[in-house]
């Protein structure tokens, strides 16, 4: 905290900071990896936030407590720093909140048998509503084959209305029993838009 009349003296925290050039779902996985080599058991989440200096942000939550924050550079820091053409992804974590995952026991299970199909998908929705509402709304009547959700970044730009932005995420579906069909996942993934128009009006994005 800032120094006042009492005389406090602010409080400095370590923090590690990592920065690439190669996309914030590049650097996600660098993050996932470091965390894991720690806690191999650790539950990483990725929860959109809006940053001062990023176009795209997010809060990186391990065991619903917040470690750091990661995001796309904004255009204003890109210019501050003259990056010319390249739109670097960063990240800041908290040095101290590291050093206190601790590995528990490991959790094994058998490796998959079967292949994974992933689907990306891009939805507008109104400003206020939040990854919770979309995971949320996902998982009102999810197939039972999908495995996970992934959010891979938030667009504000052409083509999205005012008061509206874009949100895409990654779905993984795996049946443990036989291989998937594309066919069979085109239904799941329709059925998961509809859930997704009808609890938080989201709309397609296709271009």
């Amino acid at each position: 905290m800032p120094a006042g009349k009492s005389g406090n003296l602010p409080i400095e925290k370590t923090k590690l900071t990592l920065v690439c050039d190669s996309g914030l779902r590049d650097l996600r996985g660098v993050i996932e990896g470091l965390i894991k080599s720690i806690d191999k058991n650790a539950q990483i989440v990725f929860r959109p936030t809006d940053l001062l200096w990023a176009q795209t942000g997010a809060q990186i939550l391990v065991s619903d407590n917040i470690i750091g924050a990661a995001g796309i550079v904004s255009q204003a820091v890109n210019q501050k720093f003259d990056f010319k053409e390249l739109s670097p992804a960063a990240a800041e974590l908290d040095f101290e909140q590291l050093s206190t995952l601790q590995a528990g026991a490991i959790k094994v299970k058998p490796l998959p048998k079967f292949p994974a199909i992933e689907r990306d998908l891009s939805i507008i929705i109104a400003e206020p509503v939040s990854w919770a509402d979309i995971v949320g709304a996902i998982k009102k009547r999810p197939p039972a084959e999908l495995e996970d959700i992934r959010f891979v970044g938030i667009y504000h730009g052409r083509g999205i209305p005012t008061g509206k932005k874009s949100v895409t995420l990654t779905l993984t579906f795996r049946d443990p029993d036989g291989t998937l069909t594309h066919e069979a996942v085109d239904h799941f993934q329709a059925d998961i838009v509809d859930s997704l128009t009808q609890s938080i009006a989201a709309e397609l994005r296709t271009v």
